[in-house]
């Protein structure tokens, strides 16, 4: 997802429920369900990622500023 899309789906959600809804980050828990949980977000930042072929997904590292890093 871009930085465009993202304000795009964001400015739809602002005029369907308004400013003041809580943003959250979904991710999927490793219980044997696959549970999908949610926390709260407390920064977002540029920064850098790589793949990573052990865990076999992206991961973050220290150097680079090529995506949005919601934390």
């Amino acid at each position: 997802m871009t930085i465009r899309e993202l304000i795009q789906n964001l400015q739809y959600l602002q005029e369907e429920h308004g400013p003041d809804m809580e943003v959250m980050f979904s991710y999927t828990a490793s219980d044997y369900w696959r549970t999908e949980l949610a926390q709260s977000i407390s920064s977002v930042e540029a920064g850098g990622v790589s793949w990573s072929d052990y865990h076999r997904t992206n991961k973050l590292n220290e150097e680079g500023d090529d995506v949005i890093i919601i934390g």
